[in-house]
């Protein structure tokens, strides 16, 4: 599918992962409906994420497979022995330096109503655009496949891979695959933002989920 043919009007857009940039540029676009499960977190592993999916996240984030492998500004580094999933920025180091989390239960009850309003919102949509960050043709059925099925509506999937690029103009890649656009992002940094604008120039979000 063509990018300029997935340009369309969505009652739902939210970020898949795998890492917080396409949250971010959704974000900053005014193109995300609300916070999803797997925003600002890494979720590498396709599999795991349609796993999860699946089973609505019932297994996600569980304390007692909360793994602390550093801290940063602040923040523990956590990952999710079960899921693979990687937190950075939800478990503030305490005071007293002790590597304990000692906001899990209010951090638990945040991420249990993020889950539930994705499936309610999902189910309610009429016409849903969900944005994940690196996959292959096949991962991207999968993905697409997994979201359908939890959805009242047509469900649409951009992908946005990493590639050494020197410019910001739109560079789509030749899937063509039903309901499935992929693109490419600039590997640097500073030239993301024009990037992501000129990708995502053209959608709408119209209503709220």
């Amino acid at each position: 599918m063509k990018l300029s043919q997935l340009k369309q009007s969505y009652d739902l857009i939210l970020s898949m992962g795998s890492n917080c940039d396409s949250a971010l540029y959704l974000r900053s676009n005014g193109l995300r409906s609300f916070s999803g499960p797997v925003d600002w977190v890494i979720s590498a592993s396709m599999p795991q994420l349609i796993q999860q999916i699946e089973t609505r996240f019932v297994h996600c984030m569980k304390l007692e497979n909360l793994k602390l492998i550093g801290s940063v500004y602040g923040h523990f580094s956590v990952e999710d022995t079960a899921t693979g999933i990687l937190s950075f920025h939800d478990f503030p180091v305490p005071p007293d330096q002790s590597r304990q989390i000692v906001n899990y239960p209010d951090f638990k009850a945040h991420f249990d109503r993020k889950v539930d309003r994705f499936y309610k919102s999902a189910l309610a949509s009429r016409k849903a655009l969900y944005v994940r960050m690196q996959a292959n043709v096949e991962e991207a059925e999968s993905l697409r496949l997994a979201l359908e099925r939890i959805s009242g509506g047509e469900v649409y999937l951009l992908v946005a891979n990493y590639a050494e690029l020197e410019d910001t103009s739109v560079h789509e890649e030749d899937w063509d695959v039903p309901f499935i656009t992929a693109v490419q992002i600039p590997l640097t940094e500073s030239l993301r933002p024009a990037a992501w604008q000129n990708v995502l120039s053209g959608f709408v979000l119209d209503g709220k989920l």
